[in-house]
Order: C-alpha cells, then sequence, then structure tokens
C-alpha cells in the first residue's frame, strides 16, 4: 500500500521485515516475490545498482523452485535495469536466457514485456530497424494490454525517425499520444506529442503539436522541454526555454548517473550552455 502511495521510503523496512521471514522459512516463492517487489522499490529510490541486484536474487531464488513465471519476470526486470543503467551487452544476454521460458509460457504480458524491453534495448543502441521489428511484434501480442499498445507506438516513432520516415514517425506519435490521453498518462502523451513535433519539424510542417510546445502550457518532461526550446519564437523565449530544456536534461542525466553509479559532480564538469 505504502508503494502504491510513492512512499517509497517508508515502503522500505515492511518489505526487508518480510523478506527476512521469508528467508528464515526458506520460502522462496515468497522470497522472490519480495525480492521483486524490492527491486521495484530501489528503481523508484534512485538505487539502480541495488535494484539489479535485487532483480538477479529473484532469478536465483526463483531457480531454485525452476518457476518459469518468477524467473521470467525477474529476469525481463533485470534486463530493463541494466538497459537504464547503459549495460548493453548483459542486458542482451540477460533477453537471451529467458527466452525459453517464454517460449514455453506463452503469456501475452510476459511476451508484450519481452517486446518493450529489446525495444529499448535497440533505441539505445540506435538500430532503429531492429527497434523497429520489435514494436511490431510488441503491437501482436500485447494488443489486449491497451497502456502497452501506447508504449509500443511511440517505440515505432522513436525507430521510424532513427530510420528517417519522418510520416511513419509522426503517425505513430499521435496514435501513442490518443492512447495516452485516453488512459490518463499526461507525461507520456506530452512525451509521444514531442515526438510528433519532431516529425512535423523535420518534415517542414506546422501542427497542433509544434504550435502546442510555443504557446501552451510550460513543459513537464525533458523531450518536452527541448521541444519548447526548438520552437520558441523569440530570442528571450528562446533563452528561457532552453535554460529549462537544460535543466530538466541535466536533473534527467544526473538521476541516471546516480542510478548508474557515477558521481553526482561528474556532470557539472561538462559546464552549461552560453546565456547568449
Amino acid at each position: 500500500m505504502l508503494w502504491r502511495l510513492s512512499r517509497y521510503e517508508e515502503a522500505g523496512p515492511p518489505c526487508e521485515e518480510a523478506l527476512a521471514l521469508a528467508d528464515e522459512l526458506d520460502d522462496h516463492d515468497t522470497a522472490s516475490v519480495l525480492l521483486y517487489n524490492r527491486a521495484l522499490l530501489g528503481l523508484q529510490r534512485g538505487r539502480l545498482e541495488e535494484a539489479t541486484a535485487d532483480a538477479r536474487r529473484m532469478v536465483e531464488r526463483a531457480s531454485i523452485m525452476d518457476a518459469d513465471r518468477h524467473i521470467a519476470f525477474g529476469g525481463l526486470l533485470e534486463a530493463h535495469l541494466l538497459v537504464r543503467a547503459l549495460r548493453l551487452d548483459e542486458a542482451r544476454e540477460r533477453l537471451e536466457s529467458v527466452e525459453p521460458r517464454l517460449q514455453r509460457l506463452q503469456n501475452a504480458e510476459l511476451l508484450s514485456l519481452q517486446a518493450d524491453r529489446w525495444c529499448q534495448l535497440e533505441l539505445a543502441r540506435g538500430d532503429g530497424k531492429e527497434s523497429l521489428r520489435w514494436a511490431d511484434r510488441g503491437l501482436e501480442v500485447g494488443r489486449e494490454l491497451p497502456p502497452h499498445v501506447a508504449g509500443f507506438h511511440a517505440y515505432r516513432a522513436e525507430a521510424l525517425l532513427i530510420l528517417g520516415e519522418a510520416e511513419g514517425a509522426l503517425e505513430a506519435a499521435r496514435r501513442s499520444g490518443e492512447a495516452q490521453l485516453a488512459l490518463g498518462s499526461l507525461p507520456e502523451a506530452e512525451e509521444a506529442a514531442a515526438l510528433a513535433a519532431r516529425a512535423l519539424r523535420r518534415l517542414g510542417r506546422e501542427g497542433d503539436e509544434r504550435r502546442r510546445f510555443r504557446d501552451g502550457e510550460e513543459a513537464a518532461t525533458p523531450r518536452g522541454a527541448m521541444e519548447e526550446a526548438l520552437e520558441a519564437p523569440t530570442t528571450e523565449g528562446a533563452r528561457r526555454r532552453a535554460r529549462r530544456a537544460w535543466d530538466l536534461a541535466k536533473e534527467a542525466a544526473t538521476r541516471a548517473m546516480v542510478r548508474a553509479g557515477l558521481p553526482r559532480d561528474l556532470l557539472d564538469a561538462a559546464g552549461v550552455p552560453p546565456e547568449a
């Protein structure tokens, strides 16, 4: 309950107590579930290394029981965390290791999560062709899972932008935005709108998304703030919006670096954009 209320620090001690009890009783099934939850808590608290270790421990515990479902969930979570830390070769190895279990289970949610993780990995590698293939696969296996469908359309937009297919990217981004709004996922809808704005700019066309970032409310996400900076119509507006885009991007990068175990001051050494 505390976790669902985003009270992550308070949720930690009860989870630790429950895990200690499960260890004492040699209850590997319960322990693997608790390790999964603790990994998610670690991710939310910005402790990427700890979260990755817990996901790996979950796989180890579930392996004692040869529990395919738990092993698959743990492996897919670990792959996600490894991509976040840019440990891409390790992420690929983990995804490949859970493939046989996923094929045995043939569970739509797990197969959709598998496609999601491969999309993340291939986009991090800059491989538009492979990320597009996995996004299409995700739309097929996750078609009954609306949040997954919305995400796969966004992945398609990113992949098509990498491949230089701006028209297709625009369509995919708009489909993602519509789906995210229907789900009430406003940050994700803004990210989709930013992808659409980027596609429109590459096409040399105007559109609602570009006007949104030029004239609408202040963006709340790093990608949205960057579009604001690119669409600002005046020198003063461009300066203000570029500064905000930098602040949001720096904040996101700093969080990622901290999760990866890098020193916080490393980013500062790169300096900041000029005031002009």
